[in-house]
């Protein structure tokens, strides 16, 4: 009867164990997974955060452009027109904005 016993419970113990170690590993696998999904994350975060750049680098390099006809021309050759915006834009703020138009007319700023 206690042999019985002993070999039920050491069954059950190593059901268990082996069950503790596959539960185990597919932890690891879904931390694994995780911490990509995070990486990715904070990489289109990080690309968010430069591209949100973008429009005032361009608006700079318009107004440069201004004064710089090796800006200008560029800036055309890469498919952007730059114009002045109608109507005036709010005091402390450039009325200037670049724009990319394949199509647009090649009259110098």
């Amino acid at each position: 009867m206690a042999f019985g016993l002993c070999v039920i419970a050491g069954a059950m113990f190593l059901v268990a164990w082996n069950t503790n170690r596959n539960i185990r590993a597919e932890n690891r696998r879904l931390e694994r997974k995780l911490q990509a999904a995070n990486e990715y994350i904070a990489a289109l975060r990080r690309d968010s955060e430069i591209g949100s750049h973008r429009p005032d680098i361009l608006r700079d390099i318009a107004i440069a452009s201004i004064k710089d006809e090796r800006i200008w021309e560029l800036l055309k050759k890469h498919g952007y027109n730059v114009q002045m915006a109608h109507p005036p834009a709010a005091p402390g703020s450039s009325n200037i904005s670049p724009s990319k138009n394949a199509g647009s007319p090649d009259a110098p700023p």
